[in-house]
């Protein structure tokens, strides 16, 4: 059913963040990397500039952390730097503090300290401020992934 939705609807910009990022939790990765691989191939410009560009970054960066593609995860590290201090909101759902993104993606550009330090800043963030979708356990459970792929 995920195939055909995006082939019906693959016009749509969204499609491709949105299609990629649930074929990874199938646990779909080859067709989650090859969608990656396309967006990437313009650095994740496609994306523009909207109230959706942070959702649309972070889903890729959840995508190549999980698909481990060192170059995706490199470009998207230096796409969600300059927003470091935000948490992604488009208007209708939220996806957490940036910071936890970064956390997930610096192992790929050799900033295994940096990875640790935005995972806590995530995780403490995400406390403080009653976000239980992404409070301690998430954060905690994606560090560990992230200091597993190192």
């Amino acid at each position: 059913m995920l195939r055909q939705s995006a082939s019906v609807f693959r016009r749509r910009t969204c499609v491709p963040r949105c299609t990629c990022a649930n074929l990874c939790w199938l646990d779909l990765h080859d067709e989650a990397r090859a969608i990656l691989e396309q967006a990437a191939s313009d650095r994740f410009e496609h994306v523009g500039s909207t109230s959706a560009t942070l959702t649309a970054l972070v889903l890729y960066a959840d995508v190549a952390f999980q698909t481990s593609d060192a170059r995706a995860a490199a470009i998207l590290y230096e796409r969600l730097e300059p927003f470091a201090e935000q948490v992604v909101w488009n208007g209708a759902s939220g996806y957490g503090h940036v910071r936890m993104y970064l956390g997930l993606l610096a192992p790929a550009v050799g900033e295994h300290q940096r990875a640790d330090e935005h995972l806590q800043f995530a995780c403490e963030f995400h406390e403080a401020n009653d976000m239980p979708l992404w409070t301690a356990p998430r954060t905690a459970r994606l560090g560990r992934s992230a200091r597993r792929a190192r």
